[in-house]
């Protein structure tokens, strides 16, 4: 993309005087998917050995985290003492680190993926009866703390990476977990109206429903159903796109059973709208067709939607807005990571 003299700075950076030796407490969940999955990146694309060792020591000092009651890693853990903190986490946090921590095993030794696995399969084992999930967990008791069961923030990637897992490493127990795991969304979050589908909150034990709002961060669902293989949902999933705040950007909370938005503003947070929802969707389902039109649509509305606050951006907009960009070129114009080259899945141990 024109920006090796940049990488290569980087590159050398974190070769030459990065250290991972400092008194500070990293919340696991934020570093896991972001640090160690850019350290991963790196090695990628550079095949650097040096990189290799420092995301090898990055994700060591990650690993006493997971040494709790139940294998699901604290909130946090100090990078140099291991001490960790917050025994309540939510289902996210919980276990959504199996990608990074795969291919990390995929290159090193299994260990960084068996604890990752460890913490998925004990949020599955600790469902309700209707199979499905609360929303926050006590690591060390394994008691549910909010037992709201959703697709929401906080959940969210724990279903967008179970299936991703699967898919990436072949995983046939994952891959089990994912059956079970979206049969049950489906059968107990979803509800119909105004010939339109929701996915909405309920309580995990007895399925009462909770809440008819849904959120920006709801809108990656259509597109997990797509690469799943089902194309009948998301053609009338509408997540977010009725009664828009903005008539080119979603609002932030949207309360479909009252039909009224519940925040307007719109936080610079794009991966959800354009990096993941609508690529999949254009290339196999009717709605939308043109990825390209509504990055275009996109950027309009922010040039004459949006003002930026220097002092409080969203780390998002750059991060995940770059990926729309790199998906919405063609096919052939994006170079396959080269752990992915010449093979569908990649084989752990």
């Amino acid at each position: 993309m024109g920006f090796d003299a940049e990488a290569k700075e980087v590159e050398d950076y974190v070769v030459d005087s990065l250290s991972w030796d400092n008194d500070v407490d990293a919340k696991v969940f934020e570093v896991d998917i972001r640090i160690l999955g850019g350290l991963l990146s790196m090695y990628e694309m550079t095949g650097n050995p040096k990189v290799l060792a420092k995301t090898v020591d990055f994700a060591d000092r990650l690993l006493p985290a997971f040494n709790t009651g139940t294998g699901i890693p604290t909130y946090s853990v100090n990078l140099r003492t291991g001490n960790t903190s917050g025994d309540t986490v939510n289902v996210a946090e919980a276990a959504t680190r199996r990608p990074p921590t795969g291919i990390l095993s995929y290159y090193t030794k299994p260990k960084y993926y068996a604890a990752g696995k460890r913490a998925t399969m004990a949020i599955h084992a600790r469902r309700s009866k209707l199979g499905l999930p609360g929303t926050d967990i006590n690591v060390q008791t394994g008691e549910w703390t909010n037992r709201n069961a959703s697709i929401c923030a906080g959940v969210d990637s724990y279903y967008e990476y179970l299936y991703k897992t699967y898919q990436l490493f072949g995983d046939t127990t994952i891959g089990r977990v994912w059956n079970e795991a979206i049969a049950a969304v489906n059968m107990h979050l979803a509800e119909e109206q105004d010939s339109l589908l929701w996915y909405g909150r309920v309580n995990m034990d007895d399925g009462f429903r909770t809440s008819d709002v849904i959120t920006l961060y709801d809108a990656f669902f259509p597109a997990l159903l797509v690469l799943s293989g089902d194309t009948a949902r998301p053609s009338v999933c509408k997540h977010l796109r009725p009664r828009l705040a903005h008539p080119r950007l979603e609002p932030t909370a949207y309360d479909y059973g009252k039909r009224e938005v519940r925040a307007g503003d719109y936080d610079l947070n794009p991966g959800h709208r354009i990096g993941v929802l609508p690529v999949p969707l254009h290339r196999k389902v009717d709605v939308p067709r043109d990825g390209r039109a509504i990055l275009e649509r996109y950027q309009e509305a922010l040039l004459h939607g949006c003002r930026v606050h220097v002092d409080r951006g969203c780390s998002h907009h750059e991060a995940e807005g770059l990926h729309a960009h790199v998906l919405l070129r063609r096919d052939d114009e994006v170079p396959l990571p080269r752990v992915l080259r010449g093979q569908r899945r990649l084989r752990l141990g």
